[in-house]
C-alpha cells in the first residue's frame, strides 16, 4: 500500500500548532501548576511518554513530513522541540 503524499494544504493542516499559540497555552500552565517537566508521547495513543530533553531545533520539512535540512535551514519551516 502505498503512502499518500500530502498536499501542500494537508501538510500546512499538519503543522497546525503554531509557536505562539503553544507559548500561550504553556504559560496558562505554568501559572496554574508551576514549572512542571516537559515529555512527549512516543505515539498518538499514548503508549510510552519520554522526557523533551533536547532544545528546541529549527528544521525544514517537505510536504511529505520528510527532513530537508535541520543544520541550518535555508527555509526552516518548523520547530523540533526533541
Amino acid at each position: 500500500m502505498a503512502i499518500k503524499k500530502l498536499e501542500q494544504k494537508d501538510f500546512e493542516k499538519a503543522m497546525d500548532m503554531k509557536l505562539d499559540r503553544l507559548i500561550v497555552e504553556l504559560k496558562v500552565i505554568r501559572k496554574a501548576y508551576g514549572n512542571l517537566p516537559i515529555v512527549y508521547s512516543i505515539d498518538d495513543e499514548g503508549n510510552a511518554f519520554h522526557p523533551v530533553i533536547f532544545s528546541p531545533t529549527l528544521m525544514e520539512l517537505d510536504t511529505d513530513m520528510e527532513l530537508v535540512d535541520y543544520k541550518d535551514p535555508e527555509n526552516p519551516n518548523c520547530i523540533c522541540i526533541n
